[in-house]
């Protein structure tokens, strides 16, 4: 495997590569967790099963936006306030996933879980269906690919697909657009982008090329978007969703317009890394889901200050075995 440049034209002040210059990695815990978008959820800590709590179907609908899905049969669920036993299933597995006590209640741990800024994709490493238990049912592939088989680890998943969605070819155009709309230097977000996508050729195969060619359709297309610009609810305003991308072959990732943002890691902490985002939601690109190893750059939670810029072992191993590099 050979390590690559990303392809990149356009030259950047020494300043700004001073400024861009890779930081430690900070622990999620350091951090407040301030989402206004998610701050509902601090109105039902300490509800449990058996109880009927105003507006508990906004949780529902929280869990159900973010893959603790439940069968078509349930569908009355979703929209009254009753803590039944589906929604103590989901809540199970949530906790389950971030390593949480699992105890089915919204205690103050998991609310707080709950209320982190995030990434829009689903959490897909457990199914939670409801199956009247509390058994997991991991949502893990095994395909072959060459000579090696993929076998997600406990904390790993890729999209639901199976077998799951990978490029057929290692060669990958990106385009960026609308910055200003989230009110970042386009020349900043440039060399952010690039750099984000060099960390993952450096550990796969993939090259990655910028193009500035309107007339061409880009593989990877980077962009802003407020709530509803595309008519649905993938971002929600300040907090809450920071970003979403697509799996292949869509390509599409959408970072939130309403969020503030930065791409020197030692300006406000109150404000979302630019890079550390992109690393995470270029993963998802490539077909990767989300990681429930902390330090991974796939885990789906961005508690408020976070700088997350170095792949992790998992992110490494995941990839490589995804395309059996």
């Amino acid at each position: 495997m050979n390590n690559k440049a990303v392809s990149y034209h356009h030259p950047v002040h020494f300043v700004l590569l001073l400024l861009l210059a890779i930081s430690p990695d900070q622990s999620l815990s350091q951090y407040d967790v301030n989402s206004q978008a998610f701050e509902f959820l601090r109105h039902f800590e300490g509800c449990r099963k058996g109880q009927d709590v105003e507006g508990l179907n906004e949780v529902k609908q929280y869990l159900n936006k973010f893959g603790y899905t439940i069968s078509s049969g349930e569908t009355q669920h979703m929209n009254d306030d009753v803590f039944d036993d589906v929604l103590e299933y989901q809540i199970q597995a949530y906790q389950s996933n971030y390593h949480l006590e699992v105890t089915g209640i919204l205690d103050a741990q998991t609310v707080k879980q709950m209320m982190v800024p995030r990434c829009g994709g689903s959490d897909t490493v457990y199914s939670t269906t409801f199956m009247g238990s509390n058994e997991k049912t991991h949502n893990h592939h095994r395909e072959k690919r060459g000579s090696t088989a993929i076998n997600a680890a406990s904390d790993r998943s890729f999209f639901p697909e199976n077998p799951p969605k990978i490029w057929s070819k290692t060669k990958l155009t990106y385009r960026l657009s609308n910055a200003t709309a989230g009110n970042v230097d386009t020349q900043m977000l440039e060399f952010v982008c690039a750099r984000a996508f060099e960390k993952w050729a450096a550990v796969s195969d993939f090259n990655f090329e910028r193009s500035d060619d309107a007339d061409e359709a880009a593989d990877i297309q980077i962009e802003f978007r407020k709530r509803n610009d595309i008519g649905d609810d993938l971002m929600d305003g300040p907090g809450g969703i920071l970003a979403y991308a697509f799996a292949p072959f869509d390509g599409r990732i959408y970072y939130d317009a309403d969020d503030e943002w930065r791409a020197n890691p030692w300006s406000n902490m109150d404000d979302d890394d630019l890079e550390s985002v992109a690393m995470h939601e270029i993963g998802h690109v490539l077909g990767l889901g989300h990681s429930f190893e902390p330090n991974s750059v796939m885990f789906p939670l961005f508690p408020v200050g976070t700088t997350k810029r170095h792949l992790h072992g998992d992110d490494v191993q995941a990839i490589r075995a995804l395309y059996d590099f």
